[in-house]
């Protein structure tokens, strides 16, 4: 039971965080991205219509590689949360699995930074000599130090035996 509670609340928190708490304070007189959410939207309209365009460069160029890897890093980071808590649940680490997840973790802190930056850069505007970004929140941090733990997290469990005895003894 108390799995089953803290594994709901990890998933809330996830979902909150990727689609409603906004990293800007939203202007009405702009349409720019507010939450991680319209930011992967945004990603993923853009890589769809790049797939089907004629000289579709989304996957076949160095630079639509990298951007389609790193979108989905980022993408993976913020559904990472979730997925640890049920991986050490019911596939807790092991020797055998520990590097898997080290891998995890360290493709989680790779998306957490995607996801700062990517936050950073939706609302910063250059200009002749100036730049200037829209009121941060405090989820411009926030969000991204929440993966990132989760991501240390399963590096530690996947290098740690006693990391992951209290994390088995934490989540039930």
């Amino acid at each position: 039971m108390r799995f089953s509670l803290f594994a709901l609340g990890i998933v809330v928190i996830t979902l909150l965080l990727t689609f409603a708490a906004q990293h800007h304070r939203r202007n009405p007189n702009n349409n720019k991205s507010c939450t991680l959410g319209e930011i992967y939207g945004e990603v993923i309209s853009e890589m769809a219509n790049g797939l089907f365009t004629e000289n579709s460069e989304v996957f076949t160029s160095r630079r639509g590689f990298w951007f389609a890897t790193l979108g989905t890093a980022a993408i993976w980071a913020a559904a990472f949360p979730v997925i640890l808590v049920l991986s050490v649940h019911w596939l807790p680490p092991s020797p055998g699995r520990g590097g898997l997840y080290i891998l995890a973790g360290l493709v989680t802190l790779v998306g957490a930074s995607v996801n700062f930056i990517a936050m950073a850069l939706s609302h910063l505007v250059i200009g002749f000599g100036a730049s200037s970004s829209e009121q941060p929140t405090s989820f411009m941090a926030i969000i991204p130090a929440f993966q990132a733990v989760c991501g240390v997290a399963s590096i530690l469990a996947g290098s740690s035996e006693r990391v992951v005895g209290w994390l088995g003894q934490w989540l039930g």
